[in-house]
């Protein structure tokens, strides 16, 4: 009896180590995927993806905030959202793509990294310099930060006015 126990707890152990869980590591989150077909790109941070079950997603960029797009009654476009809705829309409109989603949502909305062709469009928004990092919600994603560092020394896209005024600031100043 006692050798079964033993080789049980060894196996809960083995599974556990495989999960990620460790002692106080908390419970493991296992990284889940979508695939499907960009069917509408919102704007430069948002795009609806139709799975292969025929359903439509809603995905928020992770870490990424580009320019407002004009909201009826509300504000006006930023400088760069047009360019931003654009660039998205070349890069993964009507293309097939896979979402690694974060396990948190927003406004009902999945959240993740959109990768095309083993790009990811998150990194080249940033790269592009149409949109920010956004640190609230990817912290510890340096390479965001290094891509856009770059994009702002180069003077790239919306660096390139004398001062672009980030959208979580335009969406607070017009509410």
């Amino acid at each position: 009896m006692e050798a079964g126990v033993t080789r049980l707890g060894r196996t809960a152990l083995v599974v556990l180590v495989a999960c990620g869980v460790a002692a106080g590591s908390g419970p493991a989150h296992t990284t889940r995927f979508l695939n499907g077909t960009v069917a509408h790109v919102v704007d430069g941070d948002t795009l609806a993806v139709r799975d292969a079950q025929g359903d439509l997603v809603t995905v928020r960029l992770s870490g990424v905030d580009t320019p407002e797009k004009p909201w009826k009654g509300h504000w006006r476009a930023q400088p760069f959202s047009a360019q931003a809705t654009g660039f998205t829309t070349d890069l993964v409109g009507g293309k097939e793509v896979t979402v690694r989603l974060k396990p948190d949502e927003t406004h009902g909305r999945a959240v993740g990294e959109v990768f095309v062709d083993g790009r990811s469009l998150n990194r080249e928004l940033l790269r592009a310099g149409l949109g920010w990092w956004n640190r609230t919600y990817e912290p510890s994603d340096h390479d965001l930060q290094r891509l856009e560092a770059s994009a702002r020394a180069a003077r790239r896209g919306l660096w390139s006015d004398k001062d672009p005024v980030p959208p979580w600031q335009h969406r607070r100043a017009r509410k």
